[in-house]
């Protein structure tokens, strides 16, 4: 299948397309995704490639139904069994102001994953920095010393780097605690 320029919608709300062999999206091609929730073809959309993908353009996503997606929330948006070319522009609407969106382009599959904000102290993404945020700035600090850009999947601690020197450590540590009134 070929997408010089036109738009892949996989399904009308939440779906799924299958394309049988190669899929190749030119620049001015695009894939629009809606997300709805966490179950694939029902809740979120996912273009399934039996080859290989070869992706310029863009993958817009979308929010659909009222869904705020946590942190730690992954959705694989596209598979394939390989894949050719530049990385797609990948842009996201409707995402609250402390969530962020990073994009994985893996072997197989392209995945979002949601994460708080960088350095924001707010760790779950739910706009309040609580003890739920201390309690994973805790776990950062029992982690690797140095983060990587872009962190390991499911392992962002990102949050906690309110220093932004590229560690989770005791200077983080003492800023988080004057949000508390600590000390």
């Amino acid at each position: 299948m070929n997408n010089v320029s036109g738009v892949v919608e996989p399904g009308f709300s939440a779906g799924a397309i299958t394309v049988n062999g190669a899929y190749t999206q030119g620049m001015a091609g695009k894939i629009e995704i809606e997300i709805g929730g966490l179950t694939p073809m029902t809740e979120h959309d996912q273009l399934n490639v039996s080859g290989v993908a070869t992706l310029l353009g863009n993958i817009d996503v979308s929010l659909i139904n009222g869904f705020v997606p946590a942190v730690g929330d992954t959705f694989d948006v596209v598979t394939f069994t390989s894949r050719a070319g530049a990385q797609p522009i990948v842009d996201i609407v409707g995402l609250p102001a402390s969530l962020e969106m990073l994009v994985h382009f893996l072997p197989t599959m392209v995945r979002l994953e949601f994460s708080a904000i960088a350095g924001s102290a707010d760790c779950n993404g739910d706009a309040a920095i609580d003890l739920l945020d201390a309690a994973a700035f805790a776990e950062c600090m029992n982690g690797p010393s140095k983060l990587v850009d872009p962190p390991p999947i499911g392992t962002d601690c990102r949050c906690a780097d309110v220093d932004f020197d590229d560690d989770v450590d005791l200077m983080d540590a003492a800023r988080i605690l004057n949000v508390f009134g600590a000390e």
